[in-house]
């Protein structure tokens, strides 16, 4: 019972210890990619973690009712919208791999063990894209408009 109930702790990130990321700082940045509050950031995605089944049941139960309330219903016309969806979604994808892929070249020039078990440096560069992709599935949910 104390592993389970030690989970929801994480005093390995509350004591601040440096020695989980990868310490790879990015040669250039643009001004908007940067984490400003990482320490406030992470302890609030700690304490509401919970909130990402919320979401999935919600999400399952939009779809399932969409699902039926379409059944007798003609099709909407979304060609146009789901072509600017997906050039959007193709477009933010790329850049965000472009930009990741310089910490992961230098993790993964480190050790097989960097790469795998270290984590991006909290406020740069590739933290940034972490938490835009994370918070990109949570409005991605709205694509069942197009299902």
């Amino acid at each position: 019972m104390d592993f389970v109930s030690e989970l929801n702790h994480f005093t390995m990130y509350r004591e601040k210890n440096e020695s989980f990321n990868s310490g790879y700082l990015y040669k250039y940045a643009l001004p908007f990619e940067g984490v400003p509050q990482h320490v406030e950031l992470t302890l609030w995605f700690q304490d509401h973690w919970y909130h990402s089944i919320t979401i999935s049941v919600v999400y399952y139960i939009v779809v399932r009712i969409t699902q039926r309330w379409m059944e007798k219903r003609a099709p909407y016309r979304l060609d146009s919208a789901l072509f600017f969806w997906n050039c959007s979604h193709a477009l933010y994808s790329i850049v965000a791999f472009l930009r990741m892929s310089e910490d992961f070249a230098h993790s993964a020039s480190q050790s097989f063990y960097d790469l795998v078990c270290r984590s991006v440096v909290p406020y740069d560069v590739a933290a940034f894209w972490s938490v835009t992709f994370g918070m990109s599935k949570v409005g991605r949910w709205s694509i069942f408009r197009f299902i």
